[in-house]
């Protein structure tokens, strides 16, 4: 796995609080499980051994009803019993609970991912209201820990466009990330 600098992403977010983020989970199967009969706990363990994530009490397996209300698997009840749509079951992996010290409480760097994963994509997605200048920030800081250092050859304006990281962004703030990202080392 490519190296990250989280800790620089969550020193400048740290005054946020952040709901809930949607991806989904890839479940690699050890054993075949009884979706019909499985405790909510037993999923839970296969997504947790899948993404091989230790710090497991940050994260939850979130449904849909049929009301189109949200809820949290409850790990002591049978799956069945709680989701109603299914099988298949349509569950999203989220972050649960978020820590007001991520670069100091969270452990692994995988956890650390996870986190960045659901505040990029909520900021993105308009969930998570985000200012202008703290947007171009952090923008600047995704690109910079997943491309590596600016390149002028590789990293256009037009390049940036390719990217989502805001519900208002235009070419103008795509000017100002690629301003701010040619400024990351």
């Amino acid at each position: 796995m490519k190296s990250y600098d989280f800790n620089r992403f969550f020193s400048v977010f740290t005054f946020f609080s952040v709901f809930h983020y949607c991806w989904p989970a890839k479940i690699i199967k050890r054993a075949p499980l009884n979706t019909r009969n499985a405790i909510g706990n037993e999923l839970y363990e296969e997504v947790f051994y899948s993404l091989d994530l230790e710090e497991r009490d940050y994260f939850g397996l979130q449904y849909t009803d049929q009301f189109n209300v949200q809820h949290w698997l409850d790990p002591t009840k049978k799956v069945a019993k709680q989701v109603a749509i299914g099988p298949p079951f349509t569950l999203r992996f989220r972050v649960k609970f978020f820590t007001s010290e991520p670069s100091s409480n969270l452990k692994e760097e995988l956890t650390r991912y996870q986190f960045f994963l659901q505040i990029k994509q909520d900021i993105a997605a308009g969930r998570l209201q985000c200012p202008h200048p703290l947007a171009i920030e952090l923008a600047a800081l995704t690109l910079q820990s997943e491309l590596g250092d600016y390149n002028p050859v590789e990293h256009t304006a037009l390049f940036i466009s390719e990217f989502r990281f805001h519900p208002e962004q235009d070419e103008k703030m795509e000017i100002e990330i690629l301003d701010r990202y040619k400024a990351c080392r």
